[in-house]
């Protein structure tokens, strides 16, 4: 009787740890590492033929610890810092009606000329996904021309909510040639095959990832199979590849990509590394007015405004703030906060340009606290 008592005290201690140590990612998380959010890439890429050995352990459901603090750095690196908004004012913005985020990249490769490349992405309840692209080309005197590139119907980038044993398959289509009507289309799955604790590749590389060591994580391989079409619908070609993703909660995102697209597990040898990770904020600036006495929301200024107004807000501690924006009927316009953020004075600037004139809400949730203000588009 006793051993059969003590038996039953283990398993259920080995499950009570098991279960804690499993994460559940949801759209609030996404949200808080995303929407105004700064995020820095460090690619790394290896060269065919040198390609290392690492391990990415296991498809096991019991927690593991996934150690990257020795993982080889690549044959060539790559660093790139983005901004993540909210879509209103970015160039193209009214070709994705539907965009919750969207981030800007430019670049002028001589006097004169530039190049806007503009990615835009939904953040909804059972997914994130890509929307599309927007690219303006300026080169004087003989080219100026704007090109749109949409998913269709979208491309799912990973599920939501996810957690151990998730799996889920999306198909998209995308035009890759206007004038040949050459397209791909796209089947992409995920499948969320283990946890446990993560520490991120070398502290020394990337020092700002030392306060997210040992933080938990999901484990999961993603599928991309393409198939290329031209005009006339006759089949061209095909590609699959397959990738290894370790997701924190914090959306912190290590992916390396394997040779072996039939991988599931073990050591493997392995293509590319890409370290992505928030590294800041952005569209919510501090105002310097030292630590608010109580919580606040103040009336948006001007109002009634157009296209663009600004809302201030007040934190007397340090809260989990979440701000959005909603319509007249009560559907999520806009996130204009979402994260942790230290006790002081803040202002979010909100652009419209792309909503129809009548009355908005804003609502601010500071932990347990929450504020509502009725803010007047007119046009």
């Amino acid at each position: 009787m006793i051993r059969s008592v003590t038996t039953f005290i283990c398993l259920f201690l080995l499950l009570a740890v098991a279960a804690h140590a499993q994460i559940t990612i949801t759209k609030t998380d996404v949200e808080s590492g995303f929407v105004n959010a700064k995020r820095t890439t460090y690619g790394h890429t290896f060269t065919s033929g040198t390609f290392p050995t690492v391990n990415l352990y296991n498809v096991a459901a019991s927690t593991q610890s996934f150690d990257f603090s020795l993982m080889p750095a690549g044959d060539t690196r790559d660093t790139s810092i983005q901004d993540y908004v909210p879509p209103a004012g970015l160039p193209g913005a009214s070709n994705f009606p539907g965009a919750t985020v969207g981030t800007m990249v430019s670049s002028s490769p001589f006097t004169g000329a530039s190049i806007t490349f503009v990615e835009f992405m939904s953040i909804e309840n059972d997914g994130v996904y890509g929307l599309g692209n927007y690219m303006h080309q300026v080169f004087p005197p003989f080219l100026d021309t704007a090109i749109v590139t949409k998913y269709r119907p979208k491309r799912m980038y990973f599920p939501l909510p996810m957690t151990y044993g998730t799996s889920r398959t999306f198909q998209d289509t995308v035009l890759n040639d206007a004038s040949t009507g050459e397209y791909e289309v796209t089947v992409r799955s995920f499948t969320v095959d283990g946890f446990g604790t993560i520490n991120f590749p070398p502290a020394g590389e990337i020092p700002v990832l030392a306060k997210v060591a040992s933080e938990q994580c999901l484990r999961v391989i993603t599928d991309d199979n393409i198939s290329v079409y031209d005009g006339g619908n006759n089949f061209i070609g095909s590609g699959h590849t397959r990738e290894v993703e370790f997701i924190a909660a914090s959306s912190t995102f290590l992916s390396v990509g394997v040779d072996d697209t039939n991988y599931t597990t073990g050591s493997t040898a392995v293509t590319s590394r890409s370290l992505n990770f928030k590294s800041g904020t952005t569209g919510v600036t501090p105002v310097p007015t030292g630590v608010p006495g109580e919580f606040s929301l103040k009336q948006n200024y001007p109002n009634p405004f157009n296209p663009s107004t600004k809302i201030t807000f007040a934190l007397p501690t340090q809260s989990y703030v979440s701000m959005k924006v909603y319509d007249i009927l009560g559907r999520e316009i806009a996130t204009l906060a979402s994260g942790d953020m230290n006790a002081g004075s803040y202002t979010v600037d909100f652009d419209a340009a792309r909503l129809s004139a009548g009355l908005y809400f804003c609502r601010l949730t500071a932990g347990n606290v929450t504020s509502t203000m009725k803010m007047s588009l007119v046009k």
